[in-house]
């Protein structure tokens, strides 16, 4: 485990039960199936990323977390979120 992340499981949300409902049911892994949603949604994905432009590819490094670092997806948008808490300075109940 990377230095810093050693509690990283036991991370819990601000607010109780805040994420409750909000994903829907992961798909039935199938790469097989041309028909299933798993494979329409994966085959969109790849087919997209043949013909990303030059600015398309400079975003997604941009926005890419250093997972290979072993930080884990999003936590680079801990510094973003804390930038637009300061410039907008909301109420306590607007930030949590």
């Amino acid at each position: 485990m990377p230095d810093g992340l050693a509690y990283w499981g036991d991370a819990r949300t601000m607010v109780s039960g805040s994420i409750e409902n909000v994903t829907s049911e992961p798909y039935q892994y199938n790469a097989q199936d041309k028909n299933s949603p798993y494979y329409r949604d994966f085959q969109q994905v790849y087919d997209l990323s043949k013909g990303l432009t030059h600015e398309q590819k400079r975003l997604a490094k941009y926005f890419d977390d250093p997972a290979v670092g072993g930080y884990p997806a999003g936590s680079s948008y801990i510094s973003v979120f804390k930038q637009i808490l300061e410039q907008l300075n909301p109420a306590f109940d607007v930030t949590a």
